[in-house]
């Protein structure tokens, strides 16, 4: 799961099109989507850590 900030000012480093044409390329599910109004910020991850947390914790407790 990746979330990105449609305000985020460090999208030239972050490269989503290529994150997003990498993980396909390599047969990655990726959970990808654009957060309106967010950049880069602590209020950002704060918005979504839950949701993160949640997400990787399903996929940790099926892979055992």
């Amino acid at each position: 799961m990746v979330d990105t900030g449609t305000s985020d000012n460090f999208e030239e480093f972050l490269d989503s099109p290529q994150l997003k044409g990498t993980a396909a390329q390599n047969g990655i599910n990726l959970k990808f989507r654009f957060q309106t109004g967010y950049d880069h910020s602590y209020n950002f991850i704060t918005s979504f850590i839950e949701e993160h947390i949640d997400f990787h914790a399903m996929y940790l407790k099926t892979s055992q």
